[in-house]
């Protein structure tokens, strides 16, 4: 399993998130437009524990003292928002579902514009019991999109006791979004909610999950989802994980595809301090035998280190390791294992 929440799209298969011209750099956007629809039922107005092992005041304090799930779902999309480059504009948009509004209009706007509308912006839970999609969000989660989209469904999970499968309303949209993608933002307390944010991951292998409460805990994780699937800014000094080099199942060979993400990759290490460490973890599917897989990582990446040391990074700037079997996909399809035969780099570390 991912020890440490790996990072971004798979770049070179394309398979989600990202249009042709995103796909052109390891930085920057890493989508072409980015959505975030918050679950606004009566049960997000219940209060979230701030989770005991959040022992860093510094980083607790970024969340704020947020009380209800749905205080902690804004919170989660204004720090992300305040990830976007100030300056440059995407396309953003938030809206609410159960019931459904559209919040901000999914239009083209600077990440500074992005921010301070958000700071504008308050949204109340729903004072009934209504845990169904109405037609306004079975009218947003059909909608075509104009381009690629990365889409976040914050939610508790308790949202399958009306008469629309949610697994189904996703459905709807990757039918009409194919180059698209979902990923979740968890809230889910109990055992059933859990299951029904599993099941909803499960519809397209593109979709990756993490729980708020991981999140406040450990600030890799909300940089790994939030720079993977909305902006990564490649100069900054705080740690960075790139992930997304590909390998052919049980193979540990660079083929075109793998060698043309390394290649960029050695726009990013020029943009890194010049004595950064960098750590190459190397993944596999779960098919197989787990002390097998997890060899099999660790040539992964020293492969990939070899690479890199072709190219002119100096040897003792690298360290290499085996992750072993990687579960930031659905392994329960072969779409969902490709994405997890990759290595990550994570700088700084």
């Amino acid at each position: 399993m991912d020890k440490r929440l790996s990072l971004v799209c798979s770049l070179v298969l394309g398979v989600f998130c990202v249009s042709s011209s995103v796909a052109a750099s390891l930085c920057g956007p890493r989508a072409a437009a980015v959505e975030f629809a918050i679950d606004a039922s009566s049960s997000m107005g219940e209060s979230y524990a701030r989770p005991q092992f959040v022992n860093d005041e510094k980083e607790a304090a970024l969340w704020g003292n947020q009380s209800t799930k749905l205080a902690y779902a804004q919170q989660f999309v204004k720090m992300a928002a305040e990830k976007i480059n100030p300056t440059e504009e995407m396309v953003t948009g938030l809206a609410t579902f159960m019931p459904s509004s559209q919040i901000l209009k999914t239009q083209k706007r600077t990440g500074e514009a992005f921010s301070k509308s958000l700071s504008e912006v308050k949204i109340s839970a729903s004072t009934q019991s209504l845990n169904n999609f109405d037609k306004k969000a079975l009218d947003y989660f059909a909608r075509k999109r104009k381009e690629p989209t990365t889409l976040f469904v914050i939610t508790d999970g308790d949202i399958d006791k009306g008469s629309h499968n949610p697994a189904k309303v996703l459905q709807t949209f990757y039918q009409n979004n194919p180059k698209s993608c979902v990923h979740l933002i968890s809230l889910a307390q109990t055992d059933s909610e859990k299951e029904v944010i599993t099941r909803l991951r499960r519809v397209n292998a593109c979709s990756t999950m993490a729980t708020v409460a991981d999140m406040m805990a450990d600030r890799q994780k909300f940089n790994a989802m939030v720079e993977g699937n909305v902006y990564r800014n490649c100069s900054s000094q705080e740690d960075l994980e790139v992930a997304g080099i590909p390998f052919v199942k049980k193979s540990t060979t660079l083929d075109k595809k793998a060698i043309a993400v390394l290649d960029q990759m050695m726009e990013v290490i020029a943009q890194r301090p010049k004595d950064e460490s960098m750590l190459i973890l190397g993944w596999t599917d779960t098919e197989g035998d787990a002390a097998f897989n997890k060899r099999l990582g660790l040539q992964r990446a020293k492969v990939v280190k070899d690479y890199l040391v072709s190219k002119g990074v100096e040897d003792h700037r690298m360290a290499v390791m085996g992750g072993g079997e990687s579960e930031k996909f659905d392994n329960t399809t072969e779409a969902g294992r490709k994405l997890n035969r990759r290595v990550d780099i994570i700088f700084g570390q």
